[in-house]
C-alpha cells in the first residue's frame, strides 16, 4: 500500500512540476508554446490513443503541458532509462519501457493492457526524429488499436526548439477517430486480418492534415 501511495505521490508531482516550470515559463515569455484545438476532446474512462509527429524531446513536456490532468496519460519510453540512476523515478512514472529496434512484443502487449484499461496512451509512431520532417512510422498504434477498438486522436507539433528558450511551439489537436473509419479499413475482413501497414499510413495521414507541407516528409506522397 505504501509503495502505491508513494507511486502515485512521484506521479502526481512530477505532472505537477512539469505543468508549473511551463506556465512559469510562458508568463514571463521564456516560452511561446499555443494549443490549437480544432475538436472537443473525447471524454476519458475509454480506450483512448494520442498520437503525434516526433520533433524532439521536448514535445513530450509540450504535450504533458496541453492536455488535461484528468487523462493520466501513460507513455513509451527507452528501456534504457530504468538502469538510468534516476531509474528509481522513471519507474514510478507511467511509463512504458520499450527495447527499441527489435520489435518488443512485451511492451506492446503492456500497452494494450493499458489502454484496454482506459489509460490513455501517449504514441510517437515513428518512434524517433530526424530534422522535423516525418519519418516513416511503426505499426504499434494500428496493433494496439486493433485490440483495443481505442479512439485515435491525432496532433501535430510544429516548432524546432534549438535553442529551447523563445521559439514559438504549436500544438494542434484533431477530430478523433477509430481504425474503421479509415479508407483502408476493410469490414469484411477479420481484425487479425486487416491491413496493418495501409492502416498506420492512414493514421499518419491524420497527422499530416495538421501540419505544413514542410512537416510532411515521408508522408508528403499524394493522399
Amino acid at each position: 500500500m505504501h509503495a502505491t501511495l508513494w507511486v502515485h505521490f512521484v506521479r502526481s508531482a512530477s505532472r505537477g512540476l512539469i505543468v508549473t516550470c511551463v506556465r512559469v515559463c510562458r508568463f514571463i515569455r521564456l516560452l511561446d508554446w499555443q494549443i490549437i484545438q480544432l475538436a472537443d476532446l473525447p471524454q476519458h474512462g475509454q480506450p483512448i490513443i494520442f498520437v503525434s509527429n516526433h520533433i524532439e524531446w521536448h514535445d513530450i513536456p509540450l504535450i504533458g503541458w496541453a492536455l488535461p490532468g484528468r487523462y493520466r496519460l501513460w507513455w513509451f519510453a527507452k528501456a534504457e532509462l530504468v538502469n538510468h540512476p534516476m531509474g528509481w523515478w522513471f519507474r514510478c512514472l507511467p511509463m512504458i519501457p520499450v527495447r527499441r529496434g527489435i520489435g518488443d512484443a512485451t511492451a506492446l502487449h503492456s500497452a494494450i493492457q493499458k489502454v484496454a484499461a482506459c489509460c490513455p496512451l501517449v504514441l510517437f509512431p515513428e518512434g524517433t526524429w530526424d530534422d522535423g520532417r516525418m519519418l516513416r512510422a511503426k505499426n504499434g498504434v494500428v496493433r494496439i488499436a486493433l485490440a483495443t477498438d481505442a479512439l485515435i486522436v491525432p496532433i501535430g507539433l510544429t516548432g524546432r526548439m534549438q535553442p529551447l528558450w523563445f521559439r514559438q511551439r504549436t500544438m494542434t489537436v484533431g477530430n478523433s477517430f477509430r481504425l474503421r473509419d479509415l479508407p483502408s479499413f476493410v469490414p469484411e475482413l477479420a481484425i487479425q486480418n486487416q491491413p496493418i501497414t495501409a492502416l498506420t499510413t492512414d493514421v499518419m495521414h491524420r497527422i499530416t492534415a495538421l501540419l505544413p507541407a514542410e512537416y510532411h516528409g515521408y508522408y508528403a506522397y499524394s493522399k
